[in-house]
């Protein structure tokens, strides 16, 4: 993934010559210190997402074309055409 992160000069400069040592790229040297530094914290691999509700109503409601969002708006606006509402 390509990011722009902000570092100081010192610290970049020092990133450079430690990744020209070990021939490698500081890209490649940045990703290896945050996963040591991530795995030394604790992180967890995953978010952990909260669980969303859930509705088991009767299905699609009368008048509603899922294919035509247009009608879909006409029975959230209560009946009025969408010109109406312009």
């Amino acid at each position: 993934m390509r990011t722009t992160v902000t570092i100081e000069d010192s610290v970049y400069a020092q990133a450079k010559v430690v990744a020209a040592q070990g021939q490698e790229s500081v890209g490649e040297l940045i990703t290896t210190a945050l996963r040591q530094y991530l795995s030394d914290v604790g992180a967890p691999l995953e978010l952990e997402l909260p669980v969303l509700p859930q509705w088991s109503g009767g299905g699609i409601r009368p008048g509603i074309d899922i294919n035509d969002s247009s009608s879909l708006l006409e029975v959230l606006d209560h009946g009025q055409s969408l010109n109406a509402l312009r």
